[in-house]
C-alpha cells in the first residue's frame, strides 16, 4: 500500500463514494472519519509488525474544489430547442 493509493481513495470518496444512490461524494468531513479509521487500522498493523510503515501518515487529503468535475456538454437537439425557445428575447 503506497500513499497515492490512500490519496486516490480519499479523491474517490469526495467525488463518487455515497453509497445510498444519490449523486455526488462523501463531504471532507466524512473523509476525515474515514482517514481516521484508516489510521487506526495501519498503526494495528504497523504494532503486530505486519506492515513496516504507515502510508496513513503522509497521507494528504484533498480539498473537495480540487477534485476534477466531469464536464457536460448540450447534444445538438438540446441546443436547437434552447435556441427555439429562447428565440426573440
Amino acid at each position: 500500500m503506497k500513499i497515492s493509493d490512500i490519496e486516490g481513495y480519499y479523491s474517490f470518496k469526495l467525488s463518487s463514494g455515497r453509497l445510498d444512490g444519490k449523486k455526488g461524494g462523501l463531504s471532507t468531513n466524512s473523509v476525515r472519519l474515514h482517514s481516521v479509521a484508516l489510521k487506526l487500522i495501519f498503526k494495528y498493523a504497523l504494532l503486530n509488525g505486519i506492515i513496516k510503515e504507515n502510508p496513513c501518515t503522509y497521507a494528504v487529503i484533498p480539498k473537495k474544489d480540487d477534485i476534477k468535475k466531469k464536464t457536460e456538454f448540450y447534444t445538438a437537439s438540446q441546443c436547437n430547442k434552447l435556441l427555439e425557445v429562447t428565440s426573440g428575447t
